[in-house]
């Protein structure tokens, strides 16, 4: 009676059975080691991942993106109009400022005013206050009523105009009227005030005029003396007048110093001289007024108010707000006067996304992301049901069972199951993108695999039967590509190969013109399906990115400028009458620009070797498979032979790519980059699987030594950027100097605790032989793969003609 196997003995059973789960656990197990973090200053993460959280957050809300004015700032802007009236001694006093900030270190201030009586400013001066400092500069108006002060004032700076007049004859003579230069509209999209405005003697039609004390109060019993005739006010305060009578020729008899009236909505404040106070004059008058951002879009909701001449001591007067095309009309009667049509815009009810890209849609300003958008939409999806943390690890598992899938299809024996399995997991790359869990790289990159895999196993059923029934493998396989683009746009430069591998990886592949007929047929449905899949997509990059394939925002969207700024705002934001709230977000439109020389990088060759030595270190596994094809040579007419021809074409079409886009990672970035070289694992594993498959088991002790020696190159390029990764933190990307184009190293040095020997292995420096010299991680990790690919290839023995073992 034979003994029951032990525990021991079972599992090791198990474990050798299942090559891939093995390795995908073992994968998990480091990954699980180095938990992710968003952390900020500690966290494990990719700095592009702390984009993506915010847009996760955003789409969570209900929103694809964000309105630009519903992030900014609530601030004040205003124009100054003049009401002349009959009489040019009662007429207010404009304004006409001019700011140049560019030629002196401190603003150079242009001031000329304009009155229509041609002596008002025979005895002005101008006063310039900085409300920081309380230093003042006075400056005496010349002949043509302008002065310019160039002194060390920055704003907010008061306007001081004084009249200082020998004779009390005219109402300019010993009065001050002041205005406040803000410099807050900074940003291209704030707010941007227009006004028209139309003068006329009033209507002699009757007005009611409220009079009060300077409590408020109504003042019953006021005798009014008026062109028209005398009239009283009613114990509300209340009395009739004509518009003939609201004029100067009009008072009132009063003993108060103070007297407050009400007309049109509008209050004034009036003093009183030997009893009697007199009426200021008025007019009749129309403002036209129009609110936009500097970049032209109409900005709705903003509220408006009056302020009134400053003589008069009034309160802001509520004129509404602006109407969804940002504009409004108001008439009434005013004094004469300099006044100010103050806008105040909402408040921010929405948080800036972190670099959103300004863009356009349906005429309104809108934040967009700055990648596929599709890959945020989809993480949305698994944050709500809370399975976001794991995500990186749900995609490495897809990736590995559908590489599988493949390893079989070239009835592969089950030591190259093995041997393809650890190459695999062993990229340095693939487990980095793993521990990314809101990355898309990894994600697009499982979804295309599994949808080309659907889209070869459906071909075949279909052909096989040619059922209609047997069509949802198909439909499946071309809904998953479409994901995969929209999780990540460059991914459809591989469709091309998923299609042509419908055709050359089916197990019903024959070497005839019927077999390439049929194929092409069912890349004719397939091809339309596939574009009617991705036109969410397409319209979306259409509406925000400016054409169907920007998939990148920064690469089509032309970012606003405008030059600053400088609002003449007498009102502050205390006393506006609709103000509903003073909690304000600061505004940032700072954008990031990534200088990339193309000095070192422009030589195509140069970009050809960089990559292979880039991929030696972080996926060797291409480097192995090409050399694996080379020496092995298996037939085309064997499904390992054309898988293995698959693999060189989707390698050398994705090494076409990089080397002719010159991706910014050879140049300035840090190795998060070597993302870019994803593709390079699942065309390094078709080639290995296929090269392998048509040789006998290796019995040499190197053959194991050669995998394992990958296995290290792999862990040996993760310890700095798993370990470490977070203690690159704190510096941000304006604080790291830019010098010829790459961040200056000393700079960076200065502000990161972060060990020297761990930030040389983080960071690429240009030109490429500068990353060799200071990242020796990468350096043991070349040597290390040549050695073990020559050790690989040298322990095989010679191609087998027959001879298989499924896994």
């Amino acid at each position: 009676m034979q003994d029951a196997p032990s525990f021991h003995s079972e599992a090791w059973n198990s474990i050798s059975r299942h090559p891939w789960l093995t390795c995908m656990l073992i994968t998990t197990l480091i990954v699980a080691i180095f938990p992710h973090d968003m952390n900020e200053v500690s966290g494990v993460h990719f700095h592009d991942e702390e984009i993506i959280e915010d847009w996760i957050k955003i789409h969570e809300s209900g929103r694809i993106t964000v309105p630009v004015h519903s992030t900014v700032s609530s601030h004040l802007d205003s124009r100054p109009f003049v009401v002349q009236g009959t009489d040019a001694n009662a007429s207010g006093v404009a304004l006409d400022l001019e700011i140049d900030d560019q030629s002196f270190l401190y603003p150079l201030y242009t001031m000329c005013f304009s009155h229509p009586s041609e002596t008002a400013f025979d005895h002005a001066v101008v006063t310039l206050t900085g409300s920081f400092t309380g230093i003042g500069y006075t400056s005496p108006l010349s002949g043509n009523a302008c002065t310019t002060i160039g002194e060390s004032l920055v704003p907010p700076v008061r306007i001081d105009l004084i009249h200082h007049c020998a004779t009390m004859n005219t109402t300019t003579c010993n009065r001050t009227t002041s205005w406040t230069i803000h410099d807050e509209v900074h940003a291209p999209i704030d707010l941007d005030l227009e006004l028209q405005i139309v003068e006329s003697p009033p209507p002699n039609t009757s007005f009611t005029v409220t009079f009060s004390d300077a409590q408020g109060m109504p003042i019953a019993g006021l005798l009014i003396d008026a062109p028209s005739g005398p009239a009283e006010t009613d114990a509300t305060g209340v009395a009739t007048l004509l518009g003939s009578d609201l004029s100067l020729n009009t008072s009132v008899f009063t003993e108060s110093p103070l007297l407050r009236m009400e007309v049109d909505g509008v209050t004034y404040t009036i003093t009183s001289d030997s009893g009697r106070a007199y009426f200021p004059e008025f007019s009749d008058v129309f403002l036209s007024i129009k609110s936009d951002d500097r970049l032209g879009n109409p900005w709705s909701g903003v509220a408006l108010a009056l302020q009134p001449d400053a003589r008069y001591v009034s309160p802001l007067t509520d004129l509404g707000h602006l109407d969804q095309n940002g504009s409004t009309i108001w008439s009434g009667i005013l004094a004469a006067g300099s006044h100010e049509v103050v806008a105040l815009t909402p408040n921010s009810t929405l948080s800036k996304p972190y670099t959103g890209v300004y863009a356009q849609a349906d005429g309104e300003p809108v934040w967009v992301t700055r990648f596929s958008v599709g890959n945020s939409m989809v993480l949305s999806a698994f944050s709500r049901i809370g399975l976001l943390p794991i995500t990186g690890l749900m995609s490495l598992g897809l990736f590995l069972y559908t590489s599988r899938w493949f390893v079989t299809r070239v009835e592969a024996p089950h030591w190259v199951h093995w041997s393809t399995a650890i190459t695999t997991s062993a990229s340095a790359s693939l487990i980095l993108l793993a521990h990314a869990d809101l990355m898309s790289d990894l994600h697009s990159l499982a979804l295309w695999l599994a949808g080309t895999a659907l889209l070869i196993h459906g071909a075949d059923r279909f052909s096989e039967h040619k059922d209609i029934e047997e069509t949802p493998h198909l439909l499946a396989g071309i809904l998953l590509l479409s994901l995969a683009v929209s999780m990540r746009f460059i991914t459809l430069s591989l469709i091309p190969w998923s299609i042509g591998a419908v055709w050359l990886l089916s197990s019903r592949f024959e070497w005839n013109k019927d077999h390439l007929i049929e194929r092409v047929t069912l890349a004719a449905v397939i091809i339309p399906l596939f574009l009617l899949s991705l036109t969410p997509v397409l319209a979306y990059n259409h509406t925000h990115h400016g054409s169907i394939f920007a998939y990148n925002a920064l690469d089509r969207i032309e970012q606003p400028s405008s030059s600053p700024h400088l609002s003449i705002v007498s009102a502050t934001t205390e006393g506006f009458p609709t103000q509903r709230s003073d909690t304000f977000q600061t505004m940032n439109m700072e954008t990031r620009t990534y200088l990339i020389e193309e000095s070192d990088g422009s030589d195509y060759l140069a970009r050809f070797f960089i990559v292979m030595f880039m991929s030696m270190a972080w996926t060797p596994i291409v480097l192995l498979g090409t050399a694996l094809v080379i020496q092995s040579r298996p037939s085309l007419h064997t499904p390992a032979g054309r898988a293995a021809s698959a693999g060189i074409i989707l390698a050398a079409t994705h090494l076409f790519l990089l080397v002719i886009q010159g991706s910014p990672f050879y140049f300035t970035h840090w190795n998060d980059d070597v993302r870019y070289l994803l593709p390079f694992v699942p065309a390094g594993a078709l080639m290995m699987s296929g090269a392998l498959s048509v040789h006998p088991q290796p019995s040499k002790r190197s053959f194991p030594i050669g995998l394992a020696l990958l296995t290290f190159v792999g862990i040996l390029n993760l310890i700095p950027r798993l370990l470490f990764a977070g203690r690159r933190q704190p510096f941000s990307w304006e604080a790291a100097k830019y010098k010829d184009a790459i961040f200056s190293l000393e700079s960076i040095r200065n502000l990161t605790a972060t060990p020297e020997w761990v930030l040389n292995a983080q960071f690429a420096w240009r030109p490429f032989p500068w990353r060799l010299w200071l990242n020796q991680f990468e350096i043991f990790s070349i040597i290390l793969t040549t050695i073990a690919v020559s050790l690989l290839l040298y322990t095989l023995k010679p191609p087998s003609p027959t001879g298989t073992e499924d896994e």
